[in-house]
């Protein structure tokens, strides 16, 4: 399998917990770091309206138009996590006051599913 068509190809790895630990972790900070970083130097936007562009456009640019994915979970999952690489981002380096919380609930989403496919 080439590089390319292993970014094409959807997978929510459901017996696989360590993949979908790494695939998730990638989202948020190999997408979702450099996209934020993108939309803060090149548009107006702040905190939390920031992170919406950056799920938004990763939804439908990549998710939707050229993965062209039909698990919609999955789709859901993969946004969800580069949009809390996002939030990591702007709460580490805009002082708006969100702390430790959008780490904390990315955290509680990769345990959950860990934990979900560590049972199957």
């Amino acid at each position: 399998m080439t590089v390319l068509s292993s970014l094409l190809s959807e997978s929510s790895q459901p017996r696989d917990w360590y993949g979908w630990l790494t695939n998730q972790a990638g989202h948020a900070y190999l997408v979702g770091f450099p996209a934020i970083y993108a939309v803060l130097s090149f548009t107006g936007a702040t905190g939390l309206s920031a992170v919406a562009i950056v799920a938004a456009v990763y939804f439908l640019l990549w998710e939707v138009i050229i993965q062209r994915g039909k698990d919609r979970a999955d789709q859901i999952m993969d946004t969800f996590h580069v949009a809390s690489g996002a939030a990591v981002f702007i709460a580490l380096y805009d002082p708006i006051g969100w702390g430790i919380k959008p780490f904390a609930l990315q955290a509680v989403v990769l345990a959950v599913g860990v934990i979900k496919r560590a049972r199957a």
